[in-house]
């Protein structure tokens, strides 16, 4: 990061200098230079033939074919951006960018003329300058920033910045890429500009996919979601109209309506989604817009977008019935039935701050509260009834269970694996045939809720049940507790009696945890 900061720094300085680069002796960022100031005339004589015949003359060496332009090697457009950011050279790429301009005679930070003119705050006769520079050489239009802090901003995107909707207009007409894409490290996540890496086969830089998408100029890269970013409603329906893709994803796979989430726009949210945006495409984190605000715990958007997603059933005065599609919404999918790791229920309860918590209130509130009188009350009921049962079982046995002092002074009725040849049968108390069946209960009963964790795993996944169980402690020390039981019966049937003594002690304080868990589905002992 060293190497691209003091790159980017010394560029600045040189493009105020102007004083080392030929292109900025043409016109720079105070608005001076040959055809700066040639403009400036043109200004006031209303005349510009001296202009054209000094860009033709001035500013065609700078280009590609004379003007024509050219497909050159994707490593030669990058080579800039990849040794500011690693000192490094890219190896040949086998794809092919078109350029204009030469990028071997660009300005400091790798800008064209046009991108000066925006620079310099487009006074009147820089903007003269910009309009004649595309008139006589209509390619340059499109031609991108190159270094690795601005590299894909094109003269469009700073139209928008500029927000100056007449040279967005001019823009268009003359025919800028209402697609380009600008992806400097200026515009990335603050949390991913250390990730940017470069490939051959790739423009644009790679970065991590994880990201809360922190930084106060990601805009989205396209010149659409700069528009929504800055609220320029002119100019989003200028684009819209002009062929802009309303569902165009950038690196992190967001959308206008993402980007428009991420900085709580809903005046921008709400006319992209009247154009035709697609509320239901997902990011590279599998995040829907709507799912991005909880993410990103962000009640009020989040509030905003159920709203737009919900559909009116019926209206009578001022009532009203709608429908809320709870396919992003609630926790299982009601399509597939599996648990929906990314929904805005998981999310605000899986959420790592104190402000996911506050998604809760209202409509998820409504929700969960549903789902518990519904089927969670039901269930909870008879998983407690069943483990009732089997705490019976366990603290029962263990009660029947001879003791040390019984067993070396009285009989040693435990039966054991390696002693069945010599039991007398006849000769044991019905109080050792209780604590063997009781035993053997207690062992199906842990062995049963071990296979349950399976199915539990096997339906949901790994990681989304260890995250369960981090709210659930008292449930993670029940589990230890029927493994113990499992592996108590092993040291039962080979007769390890002291060994299981120990065992059985531990089983049964971890079992009794278990209650902890069923006291939060009441108010009086819950949460």
């Amino acid at each position: 990061m060293g190497i691209a900061s003091s790159t980017v720094t010394a560029g600045i300085k040189a493009q105020v200098n102007n004083q080392s680069n030929a292109m900025y002796k043409l016109a720079d960022m105070s608005g001076n230079g040959i055809l700066a100031d040639l403009a400036r005339e043109a200004c006031k004589s209303g005349k510009t033939d001296l202009l054209d015949a000094a860009i033709q003359q001035k500013v065609r060496p700078f280009l590609y074919n004379n003007g024509d332009g050219e497909m050159i090697p994707l490593d030669k457009v990058l080579a800039q951006r990849h040794a500011e950011r690693t000192g490094g050279i890219l190896p040949p790429s086998p794809l092919n960018k078109y350029v204009c301009w030469n990028v071997n005679m660009r300005g400091a930070v790798g800008e064209t003329i046009l991108h000066v003119c925006f620079l310099s705050g487009l006074p009147k006769h820089m903007k003269l300058l910009s309009e004649r520079l595309i008139h006589i050489f209509p390619n340059t239009i499109n031609d991108i920033y190159i270094n690795d802090e601005y590299y894909g901003e094109t003269a469009l995107h700073m139209g928008i910045v500029s927000e100056d909707p007449e040279m967005v207009r001019f823009l268009l007409k003359c025919g800028a890429d209402v697609i380009a894409r600008c992806s400097g490290n200026f515009f990335t996540c603050d949390d991913q500009k250390s990730s940017r890496t470069d490939s051959v086969t790739e423009e644009h830089c790679i970065l991590n996919k994880k990201t809360v998408y922190p930084g106060h100029l990601y805009w989205g890269e396209f010149p659409l979601s700069f528009a929504a970013c800055l609220s320029q409603v002119e100019c989003f329906r200028m684009l819209a109209a002009q062929g802009a893709h309303l569902n165009a994803q950038d690196v992190n796979g967001n959308t206008v309506l993402h980007i428009c989430t991420i900085r709580e726009n809903t005046l921008m949210f709400k006319l992209a989604l009247s154009l035709g945006a697609n509320l239901h495409i997902q990011n590279r984190q599998k995040l829907t817009p709507l799912t991005l605000s909880a993410y990103m715990a962000k009640k009020m958007m989040m509030e905003f977008i159920i709203e737009e997603e919900r559909v009116v059933d019926w209206t009578y005065g001022k009532v009203r019935q709608a429908l809320y599609p709870l396919e992003h919404i609630d926790s299982i999918h009601p399509g597939k039935g599996k648990i929906n790791r990314n929904s805005a229920l998981a999310l605000a309860v899986y959420g790592e701050t104190d402000a996911h918590l506050l998604l809760l209130p209202d409509l998820l509130e409504k929700l969960v509260q549903r789902k518990w009188t519904t089927y969670g009350r039901k269930t909870l009921y008879k998983q407690f009834f069943w483990f009732v049962l089997y705490f019976l079982s366990i603290m029962i046995c263990f009660m029947l269970r001879p003791t040390p002092f019984e067993r070396n002074e009285v009989n040693n009725d435990l039966i054991c694996l390696l002693e069945l040849a010599d039991i007398h049968w006849s000769e044991l108390s019905a109080k050792t045939y209780i604590y063997h069946i009781l035993n053997i209960v207690s062992t199906i009963g842990a062995a049963l809720y071990i296979y349950q964790l399976h199915s539990h795993v096997r339906n949901v996944g790994w990681n989304m049940y260890f995250l369960s169980l981090s709210g659930f402690p008292a449930k993670v020390i029940f589990l230890i507790s029927c493994f113990l039981t499992v592996f108590n019966f092993t040291l039962r049937l080979f007769c390890f009696d002291e060994i299981e003594d120990i065992v059985w002690i531990i089983i049964v304080q971890l079992t009794a945890i278990k209650f902890l868990f069923f006291c939060r589905g009441f108010k009086s002992v819950g949460p």
